[in-house]
């Protein structure tokens, strides 16, 4: 690891990864409680009626700055005048999205079926405006790479916004609470973007010095499109199909699935692509610093999510109740789909930070249209017939383009990639052997048996990479990360 990137990235990088080691563990801990606690206090039906509105607050919210904050992250110099140029472009765009949220809202209320959604809708346009107007900063902090501010940024919003929104239900507000609570995290994030990126904008200059951003955000807004209408559609559908309950049920087997991928994935993310960016210039480097960022991230996840695949029912009988348990299956088939995307986040890393856009809005744009046609298809079997269509699109179509395409040029080739995958495949395998032999031993149930599934599932993946050379390998290169980490703690 030592000479896995230059000085000054490394030690960015490893303060980065200390914060978000830190960091995270609270905001998972806090994102998995308010799921839980939310839960037992507000029924299916109450979460339905916001997540009919979130899928195409979600959508709007991706024109609010034109994908300029990636085009900012990316650039390798940018001035004063262009970035308040972005600033206020992006003020504009956020207004004028939030007035044509607000003016579809009684459409939206229309599409359901249910008035109640058109309120919703009305206030959570608010929140497009508050959000634009730290969205700059935050990208400006992620250029920096000041990682323990991100961390910061990130835990607070959570902490307040979820205590808003468990405060709101426990009075009795239903499920504006849940608005409460997004609004809350939303000001939060806003302000401390502003706090901590210490960039006040200026007068804007003429839009043409920024032409280039605007072709690069303009690829990287299609291409969010393109991503957001592949998870996001399935939402719309369910709510129009069966109404708010059944999608209220879903929405929280696909929060419960994600959870833990996004509580890792987006920190990691935030870390790989500012760094990878400036390391274009130094392929062995580059791909040194991917293979091991790729493997920490699926070595955390995968072994994890295979054990949520197989314990799914005693986990959500035990943590949200019976009324819940219908969403059994929908969480294991989102969760077997959530445990690929480290794959496919890697091969996202490789189009970003090399600037192929266009490659990968092809790759994105037809992965997108399989996976639609996929939930079309399982929506005659209901909420779970639409999530068994993602999942088995994800690995039939989506996967193999992504890792084709992205390794077909730059400084990752297939080969590069598949070595990386072997020892993640085998550490797999060795938690499913582990997994199968604990589903024998009836004797271990309840919160014992997840205990002990839990912690055998990365036993035997541990177990697993000490047997061969490249897993020996990537143990000692992840311990000489931690060591790493620990030492400049300490320091």
């Amino acid at each position: 690891m030592q000479d896995a990137v230059p000085d000054d990235l490394r030690d960015r990088s490893v303060r980065g990864g200390s914060a978000i080691l830190a960091g995270q563990g609270l905001r998972f801990f806090l994102t998995f409680a308010s799921q839980i606690v939310l839960a037992r206090l507000l029924s299916p039906s109450e979460f339905g009626i916001v997540a009919m509105v979130a899928p195409i607050l979600g959508m709007v919210q991706l024109f609010t700055d034109f994908g300029l904050g990636h085009a900012v992250i990316q650039r390798g110099k940018i001035d004063q005048t262009e970035l308040s140029t972005v600033f206020w472009l992006n003020i504009t765009l956020s207004i004028g999205v939030a007035i044509l949220f607000a003016a579809l809202s009684p459409a939206i209320a229309w599409m359901y079926g249910e008035p109640r959604v058109a309120m919703v809708a009305l206030a959570s346009s608010l929140m497009i405006v508050i959000g634009g107007t730290g969205q700059l900063h935050g990208f400006l902090v992620s250029r920096n790479m000041q990682f323990t501010r991100i961390a910061v940024i990130d835990a607070s919003s959570l902490i307040l916004g979820v205590t808003a929104g468990i405060a709101s239900a426990v009075a009795g507000f239903g499920y504006w609470s849940l608005v409460v609570n997004q609004a809350v995290a939303s000001l939060t994030t806003a302000v401390l973007n502003w706090v901590y990126s210490g960039w006040k904008p200026g007068r804007p200059g003429h839009w043409r010095p920024i032409a280039a951003m605007l072709r690069y955000g303009g690829d990287v807004t299609g291409l969010k499109l393109v991503q957001y209408l592949s998870i996001s559609v399935d939402k719309t559908l369910i709510g129009i199909r069966v109404g708010e309950a059944g999608l209220g049920i879903y929405d929280r087997a696909w929060k419960l699935g994600w959870a833990p991928f996004s509580q890792l994935a987006v920190p990691v993310d935030r870390l790989a692509f500012p760094i990878l960016s400036r390391l274009n210039d130094d392929p062995e480097r580059y791909r040194n610093i991917f293979t091991l960022l790729f493997q920490v991230l699926a070595f955390i996840i995968m072994p994890g999510m295979l054990f949520a695949v197989f314990k799914a029912d005693t986990v959500i009988g035990l943590l949200f109740g019976p009324r819940w348990l219908a969403m059994t299956p929908i969480f294991q088939w989102i969760t077997l789909g959530t445990m690929a995307m480290p794959i496919s986040m890697a091969a996202s890393w490789l189009f970003m930070s090399q600037a192929r856009t266009k490659q990968y809005f092809t790759c994105t744009g037809v992965a997108s249209c399989v996976t639609i046609l996929a939930y079309l298809v399982g929506l005659r079997w209901g909420a779970v017939g639409v999530a068994a269509g993602a999942t088995i699109s994800l690995y039939l179509v989506q996967l193999p383009l992504f890792v084709v395409v992205s390794t077909r040029v730059g400084h990752v080739g297939l080969g590069v990639m598949l070595q990386a995958l072997g020892p993640v495949a085998l550490a797999l395998g060795a938690s499913a052997l582990a997994l199968t032999a604990i589903d024998q031993m009836p004797s271990w149930s309840g919160v014992l048996g997840i205990l002990v599934a839990l912690v055998g599932t990365y036993v035997a993946a541990i177990v697993a990479l000490a047997i061969v050379p490249s897993g020996r390998a990537f143990i000692g290169r992840a311990f000489g990360l931690l060591s790493t980490l620990r030492r400049r703690r300490a320091a």
